[in-house]
């Protein structure tokens, strides 16, 4: 017995549901029937014979029970902001006297990723014309899945004749054992990706270069897989974070301050490093958080870490460690005086929940994004700055924002 995922659209008399209202109308919600649209395959079933069938129907049935709560996803926003870059040059006279970047941030291929989807994205990226295209990690949810094929495809319709560079995510090493798969994935498509390392990268459209610094992920390393067994998960992931960040610190270190410097680092807890470091990077380019992607004041368990990471990577190291330091937060924050910190909110948008429970694309109270930064020089030591622009949504799937639910 193969069970269909499930579908986005709800029955508008469920909105705004919580754990507790939509307890009693769980009958109500096995009406949902209609399927999703796929890169054309079946996704693989799980699990075999009467226990594998079973499975399914737990998780197509805890599916069901939690849809009231979230919102399918229909869009994302592109997110303007003028920025200075301390040190930045262009050539004397030239016309363009501005560097545009581009960032773009945990895909997440899987299963119900959908063609129109990525369709728009690279539409948006390529009318975006930038001079230099950031993916800031997690290319798909599982680097071993079915679904790095259709994310390999993604990659070579972008931009052909646009500087590209990218850093490692915590899901494109998958536990350590795939990194080198996205990293190569990555390089065949034309984006310069490191670990650990501070590379000049020239950016022929602008007539300038940066020095960019790439940093490791700070959760999947390989200070966690040596040193990390037999530990619980949130130790296993204090280890991580703790040797990325003096990887980041000796990085930095070796950098002229004085040269026009940005950073790379899938996971923003890595800015920590800066508030003591008067040499950082004018700009720290991060995602990973989806910017808790499910927010809801009457939910009990709102961060998309505490679903991935029971022990709570975000618990333990965004909350208690650092209650008040939101790095799981998305947008701007001053690290120090000399460094400034942006979180994509993620382009791609995944629910996974614990024994393969799947809620497929969705959100709540947080925006999908592609960003985009139109830099000008300033000069060397100065301080860098920032100024928001007017967002603007880009739907693509009409369908579903007519029949979507609100909260």
């Amino acid at each position: 017995m193969m069970i269909k995922p499930i579908s986005p659209h709800l029955n508008p008399s469920f909105r705004a549901q919580t754990p507790h209202a939509f307890a009693n109308r769980a009958s109500h919600l096995y009406t949902v029937t209609q399927d999703f649209t796929r890169f054309g395959t079946q996704s693989p079933q799980r699990g075999g014979g009467h226990a594998g069938d079973l499975k399914n129907v737990l998780a197509t049935a805890v599916t069901r029970a939690l849809k009231p709560i979230f919102q399918p996803v229909d869009s994302f926003w592109v997110k303007p902001h003028q920025i200075t870059i301390p040190g930045l040059t262009f050539p004397n006279g030239a016309d363009k006297q501005n560097l545009r970047i581009v960032q773009f941030s945990d895909m997440h291929f899987y299963e119900h990723t959908q063609k129109a989807f990525v369709d728009k994205v690279v539409d948006t990226i390529t009318n975006l014309k930038p001079d230099l295209l950031i993916f800031s990690g997690d290319l798909v949810h599982a680097p071993s899945s079915p679904y790095l094929a259709e994310a390999k495809k993604f990659l070579a319709r972008l931009p052909k004749d646009v500087t590209k560079i990218a850093c490692i995510g915590n899901h494109d090493r998958a536990h350590g054992r795939y990194g080198d798969v996205i990293e190569q994935a990555l390089r065949d498509a034309g984006f310069e990706i490191y670990v650990n390392e501070a590379r000049e990268i020239q950016i022929p459209s602008a007539g300038t270069s940066l020095m960019v610094s790439f940093l490791d992920d700070a959760k999947e390393n390989k200070a966690k897989r040596s040193k990390g067994k037999g530990k619980t998960k949130a130790e296993q992931c204090q280890i991580a974070a703790e040797y990325a960040k003096e990887q980041a610190r000796q990085i930095w270190q070796q950098v002229d301050n004085r040269v026009p410097h940005i950073s790379l680092s899938h996971n923003p807890l890595l800015a920590q490093v800066a508030e003591d470091f008067p040499n950082g990077p004018s700009f720290i380019f991060s995602g990973d958080t989806h910017g808790n992607q499910i927010v809801d004041k009457d939910l009990p368990t709102t961060p998309i870490g505490k679903a991935l990471y029971p022990e709570g990577f975000y618990n333990t190291l965004f909350r208690a460690v650092r209650p008040e330091v939101p790095y799981h937060r998305c947008g701007w924050k001053a690290v120090s005086e000399g460094t400034l910190l942006y979180v994509n909110c993620g382009t791609g948008s995944v629910m996974p929940l614990p024994h393969k429970v799947i809620v497929p694309e969705t959100r709540k109270n947080t925006q999908a994004e592609i960003s985009v930064f139109d830099a000008t020089a300033a000069p060397a030591g100065a301080k860098p700055t920032f100024t928001e622009g007017k967002a603007q949504e880009v739907v693509w799937d009409e369908s579903r924002r007519r029949k979507a639910f609100t909260a």
